[in-house]
């Protein structure tokens, strides 16, 4: 996992921006199973807009037995250059569910609950449970303002939009606030989408207004 983590991080991290072992994609993907003796693999991140490989880690796991594990080996490297290798064990627990099966989870070093997700953000070198690091880590849209959350959501419906498009009407409607109807989208989800981002720019407006309000003299 060359290269992941280094550089200094003036912000507080958010789960965007870590890396993610979570057992109940790695289920869905075939990549832990129940009563598996001893299994290994390996993990791949990707950036999303290039699909260049951000970071990969090797593991291996045993769901049998009364012992179960999870374990990881990767390097990182810290600011300073410093290369570290880890190679860490987890405990794992099968947990069983109210209408039959089970849950998996790890259990976390740091605060010794069950997890189903262990991140690893930038510039740590472990892998931790959401509140196993000195801040609990939040949601990118949870540490923003009012006023950005709104603007995040107006962006984000119309980003769906206009992935609903071929790439030619894309093109074409890529400087728009908010596109013209896509090709082929019958007009009541195209309304429904419409009314929703309206609902947030009247929202946006509105909180703008307080704050002139509360700041006039």
């Amino acid at each position: 996992m060359g290269g992941y983590g280094s550089g200094r991080h003036g912000s507080l991290p958010v789960i965007e921006n870590c890396l993610k072992l979570d057992l109940r994609r790695m289920r869905k993907h075939g990549q832990f199973v129940n009563n598996a003796n001893c299994s290994s693999g390996s993990l791949i991140w990707s950036y999303t807009h290039t699909g260049e490989q951000r970071s990969s880690i090797g593991f291996a796991y045993c769901s049998h037995g009364s012992a179960p594990w999870f374990r990881v080996n990767y390097t990182v490297t810290r600011y300073d250059d410093e290369k570290i290798s880890v190679d860490e064990r987890f405990d794992l627990e099968r947990f069983p569910q109210p209408f039959g099966g089970y849950r998996w989870y790890f259990i976390c070093h740091q605060t010794f609950n069950r997890a189903q997700c262990l991140y690893l953000p930038p510039g740590a070198t472990r892998f931790r449970s959401r509140n196993g690091f000195r801040c609990r880590l939040q949601y990118r849209s949870q540490c923003e303002d009012r006023f950005s959350r709104l603007t995040t959501q107006q962006h984000k419906l119309s980003r769906q939009v206009k992935e609903l498009g071929p790439p030619e009407w894309q093109e074409s409607v890529r400087d728009w606030d908010f596109p013209s109807k896509p090709p082929g989208m019958h007009w009541r989800t195209y309304e429904k989408f419409y009314e929703r981002w309206e609902a947030y720019a009247r929202a946006w407006d509105f909180a703008v207004g307080q704050w002139l309000i509360q700041r006039m003299p």
